[in-house]
């Protein structure tokens, strides 16, 4: 029967546009549901928009006249007629993406081969794909053979998935590579300063969950706009002006009703509670500990510290519960095995108390509710259990104006009251998160933005509220915050200025699927973190509180350009850490600045002078130098050449990259800096003068590493303390080879055998003890040189080049040990903030999590 569903569903979706078959389809727990369920979650009404609130649409803009706009919490006042431009969703491009296509006609959720940018983990989002955007080739580049749609490959652009075409040549084991366009979320929000003036901050896209911005320093929130996938135009049914605040919102959840359960909590006598439920209480797509029953015991145990809890959670994705009550068996629905869907193995625990979630109940007939229900009352009184029922938060499995429209409408489904009274009759507790859900888009929130999956599963915060209710039916209050990096202690360094060289290599997603794949085969090198993925903004807000309480104020970070953009505007490779730091929590608290890299054959450089003036100058400018949190010297933005030889050679001599050089410095002056502080990286021998430096006009110049690549560095590198005195050498030298002022970089070691021993010579490590050494000789050498614009500065050499063994974030194996010794050295801040890592706290892992 399931598959005849699946079957009629695709003939159907055929003859549909995109948006037409989203209004005829929809998705829960794993089966697609057509029409007729939709029916029973109540018909969408007109979208509730305030009357009170005299907000006006003009094509993409929308006007905001001055007056007063009440809400049940605030008073908004609008001292100045807003006129704000919307833009429509945010649309992406993937470029090159390798696939091998399956020999299985697309269709459905998963049968074919998944496009990966417009898929959310396992499932594509509801129309996310733009379908005629998609093209495929043989060969990468856009080069080989154009790939013919029909021919060669077929597309099910509901859900992103493609196949092999019906009159082809290729297999599914030769790889292609596809190119297209895809649409993403976003919640842009309206904010009034304190003069009353209207402007607009815009959210950053995102496939799924897309955040609220933060707000500025001295504004209020006053409306958040939603875009949707799809959404071109802008609509009343997108404005979710802030009419009432989460404290605001009276639920139904009920107190009284545990009485035996809350004794025992009390008293510390054995109580076992049983969650039971569908996908949303088995925790699909959240992290351990994020889900409802988990969140809910840490929680009760917190309000009982007396509490001895037998805590069991009995759920399976996609069931309802007149599967569990006839075994696994009921007409319609799966047949699944009673030895794992079975009510029999929930009250074998034989619970005190028992828990229940089932979302999915909601989309079926209200005449079977009674039947089923009170089959569960007769066997809890078997046992004298006591119940909780939690009621359901909402799905999103219509079309997007659909959702929209529901998403403002009150609680009104057949399920919800039927429980609430079912509950009321037998003295069962309610915690009601339907209420909870209903009221989101008061507080200016479009619950499809706490959809995890987009469809039906809350992410961390919808789980909270599940909580938040449950635990009024203890008498207690309990407010979801979910946990987060903590907040960076900065430590004072006095006079210094210490920065760290930072790779940013460390995802999966450019140039092979999994960069850490060469750092896997050495243990003692995994970060605290695991192998993290890097474009996460919580791994980077852990990296800012490391680095800011251990003495290290910036990253002088690499950056680096795609093969094949010379000459083309811009597009990074490896910009996965700048963009995170976009979405970090604490980037405000920390600068970066970067470093210009040209090395290799995986990268471009400088196609000519018309390339670097127009097209990587205004982008370091418009996309880095004006960021607030850039790294500037009395405003001006700091940049670092990698080996100026490159830049010299690409641009065509010595004279014509100095020209280039003073180009790009007037170029900041026309952006509003007073200049550019431009350093030169060096690292290599010291036996001769390096004019170019000089020649070039650059402000000073710095080492990535030190003394490897040197003369002083001997084949086999020595394991004493030599290797000190050799990086003490190299300071005041580069000096003299360059006639620039020169920074001090410190090197905690080299061995690049993860890359296969390529740039290898002597590999060798520092001790933590030999590299506190190390630091105070640095330090020394600072407090002896004259004053000077880049004196007091240290490079630390690096912060996560793990495949070259020059790293100093904390490692599994050494822990916090070299970066202690930076704030033993430099610090001026006692006592120093503990060293805590993500798991102490309830997060991570973050192996290659976004």
């Amino acid at each position: 029967m399931l598959e005849q569903a699946h079957k009629d569903k695709d003939a159907r979706a055929g003859h549909f546009s995109r948006k037409e078959f989203i209004r005829t389809s929809g998705i829960l727990a794993g089966y697609l549901l057509t029409q007729p369920v939709l029916s029973a979650l109540g018909a969408p009404g007109k979208a509730g928009f305030s009357r009170e609130w005299p907000l006006k649409i003009e094509g993409d803009e929308l006007i905001i006249p001055v007056g007063n706009y009440p809400s049940e919490h605030h008073t908004f006042r609008v001292s100045k007629a807003g006129r704000l431009k919307i833009k429509p969703a945010t649309i992406h491009q993937a470029v090159d993406e390798t696939l091998f296509l399956s020999a299985d006609k697309p269709s459905g959720y998963w049968v074919g081969t998944p496009l990966k940018a417009s898929r959310y983990d396992q499932l594509g989002v509801y129309c996310s794909l733009i379908e005629d955007s998609i093209v495929m080739y043989d060969a990468p580049g856009k080069k080989g053979r154009l790939l013919q749609k029909g021919d060669d490959y077929l597309v099910a652009a509901p859900f992103s998935l493609v196949g092999l075409g019906t009159n082809t040549n290729l297999t599914p084991s030769t790889p292609v590579y596809a190119s297209y366009s895809y649409y993403l979320q976003r919640i842009d929000s309206v904010v009034l300063n304190k003069e009353g003036e209207a402007s607009l901050i815009e959210g950053n896209p995102s496939l799924v969950c897309p955040e609220i911005p933060a707000l500025p320093t001295g504004t209020v929130r006053f409306c958040n706009i939603y875009r949707p996938i799809l959404a071109d135009s802008l609509k009343a049914e997108h404005l979710f002006p802030l009419l009432a605040s989460d404290s605001h919102v009276k639920t139904q959840s009920t107190n009284g009703h545990l009485s035996k359960t809350i004794e025992k909590l009390k008293n510390g006598k054995p109580v076992t509670i049983v969650a039971w439920g569908d996908s949303i209480t088995a925790g699909s797509d959240v992290q351990k500990g994020e889900a409802w029953p988990a969140l809910f015991i840490a929680t009760l145990k917190k309000a009982y510290p007396a509490a001895k809890i037998n805590y069991v959670n009995r759920s399976i994705g996609g069931t309802r519960t007149m599967q569990w009550l006839h075994d696994g068996d009921y007409p319609g629905l799966p047949k699944l095995p009673s030895d794992v869907c079975s009510f029999k193995l929930v009250t074998k625990e034989k619970p005190d108390l028992v828990v229940m979630e089932f979302t999915n109940d909601t989309v079926e007939d209200p005449k079977i509710y009674p039947e089923h229900y009170n089959m569960i009352k007769a066997e809890l009184d078997k046992l004298g259990a006591e119940l909780i029922i939690i009621t359901p938060g909402r799905f999103a499995i219509k079309s997007y104006d659909e959702n929209l429209a529901e998403m403002k409408q009150p609680e009104q489904r057949p399920y919800v009251k039927f429980v609430t009274d079912f509950a009321a009759r037998n003295n069962y507790a309610i915690a009601d998160a339907a209420t909870r859900w209903a009221h989101f888009s008061k507080e200016g929130l479009p619950y499809i933005a706490i959809l995890i999956n987009a469809y039906n599963h809350p992410n961390a915060y919808g789980h909270g509220i599940f909580v938040e209710e449950l635990m009024k039916c203890f008498g207690k209050k309990y407010v979801y915050e979910k946990a987060y990096v903590p907040v960076p202690k900065p430590i004072s360094t006095g006079k210094y200025m210490i920065g760290a060289f930072m790779c940013p290599l460390w995802n999966k997603d450019e140039m092979q699927p999994d960069m850490w794949n060469p750092v896997r085969k050495y243990p003692e090198r995994e970060p605290i973190l695991g192998h993290y993925y890097e474009g996460n903004p919580e791994v980077t807000d852990w990296e800012i509180k490391y680095a800011l309480e251990h003495g290290i104020s910036f990253f002088n970070v690499c950056w680096y350009r795609k093969k094949g953009n010379a000459g083309k505007p811009v597009e990074e490779l490896f910009g996965h850490w700048t963009r995170s730091l976009l979405k970090s929590r604490y980037a405000d608290m920390f600068k970066y600045c970067i470093l210009y890299v040209d090395e290799g054959s995986v990268m471009d450089g400088i196609a000519s002078e018309d390339d670097f003036l127009n097209n990587l100058v205004p982008y370091w400018i418009n996309n880095n130098f004006k960021r607030a949190n850039y790294l500037k010297i009395d405003g001006k933005p700091v940049f670092t050449i990698y080996r100026p030889e490159k830049f010299i050679q690409d641009l065509g001599g010595v004279e014509k990259a100095r020209i280039a050089i003073d180009k790009m410095r007037q170029a900041c002056v026309d952006a509003g800096f007073p200049g550019l502080v431009i350093m030169g990286e060096y690292h290599h021998a010291l036996d001769k003068a390096q004019p170019m430096y000089k020649a070039l006009g650059l402000d000073a110049a710095v080492s990535y590493h030190w003394p490897s690549f040197t003369e002083k560095m001997p084949a086999t590198a020595p394991a004493d303390t030599s290797i000190i005195r050799m990086q003490a050498d190299c300071w005041p030298e580069l000096q003299k080879v360059t006639g620039l002022p020169a920074i001090p970089t410190v090197s905690v070691g080299w061995d690049s055998a993860p890359w296969g021993g390529m740039f290898y010579k002597g590999n060798w490590r520092l001790t933590p003890a030999y590299y506190k050494e190390l630091l105070q000789k640095a330090k020394k050498y600072i407090d002896s040189q004259p004053a000077s614009l880049l004196s007091n500065w240290l490079m630390l050499d690096n912060w996560n080049e793990y495949a070259e063994g020059h790293h100093i974030f904390p490692t599994k194996k050494d822990g916090f040990a070299y970066l202690d010794m930076v704030r033993a050295v430099f610090s001026k801040t006692y006592p120093f903030p503990k060293n805590i890592v993500p798991d102490q706290i309830g997060l991570g892992p973050y192996e290659n999590s976004k």
